[in-house]
């Protein structure tokens, strides 16, 4: 909506102005002279209205990575991280949920990578062809290889299992990565886990959420909020869990159809063309 200048399929939803204000850089000289969490986080870049926005691609791309000026997102702290680039129509989305190294170096490694990312973003639903059934044909089955068993990976690995693939996730760690904040599984996330076939399963690892409350300074309460508030669906969810555990289901999910040899990254992997049988 906001790269089509507040509008969303012919339809406006946003002023003309309030567009400019959320995608205009509203901090002044002296605010970006502070660092955040110890990085010189507005190097090039400056803050509109609940969006971070580039001001200068040479000087951001150092910390950041490629993001033509008046790119626009929000490079959350602990991994959620999203940005559109108005001149290449283009969208980037990180969802790593962990808390990264703040090093320069290391921001610019990881954002550095998506410069090998040439694909357009539309609201379709994709889904991997179904090739199940090549087996019967005598066509060797296709394979996919995954960088990183985090979230996405398995959750991925789960479909392309279903619909035939041989898949394998590669992992700079020995083993699935614990820690991590919690995940609210409502929504589309509630809904896909759903469908998984997975939701007992996360239930029966969910945290105990009774809600939240501001107290005053007396220990008096003064609003609380319960986690059954607009069903389930306020400042609390119904069903959250920690992320190490959303992970360690999803693996357990995946373990029997999937390869993860452990301790190994992309990088290191030489692939060639072959045709192997599978024994488990």
């Amino acid at each position: 909506m906001l790269l089509a200048n507040g509008e969303v399929d012919g339809v406006r939803v946003l002023s003309d102005e309030s567009v400019r204000l959320m995608r205009g850089d509203r901090l002044t000289d002296e605010q970006k002279r502070h660092t955040f969490l110890g990085m010189p986080f507005w190097i090039g870049r400056g803050f509109g209205l609940n969006l971070s926005v580039v001001t200068d691609p040479a000087k951001s791309r150092q910390l950041f990575g490629p993001g033509g000026i008046g790119t626009f997102g929000w490079p959350g702290a602990y991994g959620t991280w999203w940005q559109a680039d108005p001149s290449e129509n283009l969208i980037l989305i990180y969802l790593i949920q962990n808390l990264p190294n703040f090093g320069a170096d290391a921001a610019a490694a990881v954002a550095g990578n998506t410069s090998l990312l040439k694909t357009s973003v539309h609201s379709t639903e994709v889904r991997p062809p179904d090739v199940s059934g090549t087996g019967d044909l005598g066509v060797a089955q296709p394979t996919v290889l995954i960088s990183g068993a985090g979230i996405a990976g398995p959750a991925l690995a789960f479909w392309l299992n279903k619909s035939g693939y041989r898949v394998t996730i590669v992992e700079l760690s020995d083993g699935i990565r614990p820690g991590g904040q919690t995940v609210d599984l409502r929504g589309a996330g509630g809904e896909v886990v759903e469908r998984m076939g997975l939701i007992d399963k996360m239930r029966a690892r969910s945290l105990d959420q009774r809600g939240v409350a501001w107290i005053k300074p007396d220990g008096h309460r003064r609003a609380e909020m319960p986690v059954t508030a607009f069903n389930g669906n306020g400042l609390v969810s119904k069903l959250e869990i920690l992320r190490g555990d959303l992970v360690n289901v999803l693996y357990q999910a995946t373990n029997d159809q999937t390869d993860y040899p452990a301790s190994t990254p992309a990088s290191r992997l030489s692939i060639r063309a072959r045709t192997r049988s599978r024994q488990r």
